[in-house]
């Protein structure tokens, strides 16, 4: 798949508030084991953006587990690429749009916690 630069503001479209959250993710695309480390560059309650060279076509169903720094604490869940962009990295970086699904275990709130920032 050949990432698209977006000519649109990704700002425009976006609904839920964002914020900056850089931590590694583990993306996994399928039973096989296929499945990629990544990294956040932001996050919100509906998905994240994930900066990696490796890309998937919208569409795309994962399961998704990012570390957080407290012992044993992770956000976990399933969700689907929404966007893919490559190129000017002056806008945005080269990754993905990842929509949440859902989301395990204590993981919805922690990621209130984190875009609410109550901790």
């Amino acid at each position: 798949m050949t990432p698209q630069s977006e000519d649109s503001s990704i700002d425009d479209r976006r609904k839920a508030r964002r914020v900056l959250f850089v931590r590694s993710v583990r993306l996994h695309f399928d039973s096989h084991g296929d499945a990629i480390e990544a990294t956040t560059v932001d996050i919100s309650h509906g998905g994240m953006l994930v900066k990696t060279a490796s890309f998937r076509n919208p569409g795309t169903k994962l399961d998704f587990t990012i570390a957080l720094s407290e012992e044993n604490a992770s956000i976990e869940g399933s969700a689907e690429v929404v966007r893919v962009h490559g190129g000017d990295e002056t806008k945005l970086p080269s990754g993905m749009g990842i929509h949440f699904l859902e989301l395990r275990g204590a993981s919805a709130k922690l990621l209130r916690s984190v875009v609410e920032g109550d901790s």
